[in-house]
């Protein structure tokens, strides 16, 4: 039996981008880890930003957070902030956890592992110009797994 009809949902679209291609076989992994059958499964999500933005509401309730891929597309270094939100913090607000420097036309990303780290209002990326407070800064695409 060939692999395609084994798992008929593990294809991305010719027209994606690397990170997203990237991102789906991350999920695909964590779900076969945790004894799911790759695509068939709701319990871990993959959403990613349709164009540049300076945010991305990853989920608007309690979750787990398994990893974050953002690609600073901008001129300058950008630092991805994650938040314990439902919509993207107010400018000045304090991360709690670790921000990540991306410089100019490059990619970062968080990594939680298989288990993920809880969140439990929400989950937001943010791209900030500074990484001590959030400071507004566009220029970039996310792509998220999270449960």
């Amino acid at each position: 039996m060939a692999v395609q009809n084994l798992y008929p949902n593990m294809r991305a679209e010719v027209n994606q981008s690397s990170l997203q291609v990237q991102t789906k076989i991350l999920a695909w992994l964590i779900e076969l880890v945790t004894g799911g059958v790759p695509g068939s499964n709701g319990d871990v999500s993959v959403t990613n930003a349709s164009s540049p933005t300076n945010h991305q509401v990853i989920k608007t309730s309690a979750g787990i957070l398994h990893s974050v891929q953002a690609h600073n597309s901008s001129g300058s270094t950008r630092y991805l902030l994650v938040f314990d939100a439902i919509a993207m913090p107010a400018n000045g607000t304090t991360p709690v956890l670790a921000p990540v420097q991306i410089p100019a036309d490059s990619t970062g990303s968080i990594d939680y592992g298989q288990r993920g780290r809880n969140f439990s209002n929400g989950i937001v990326a943010v791209f900030s110009s500074t990484s001590t407070i959030l400071t507004n800064a566009g220029g970039g695409m996310f792509d998220a797994v999270y449960r």
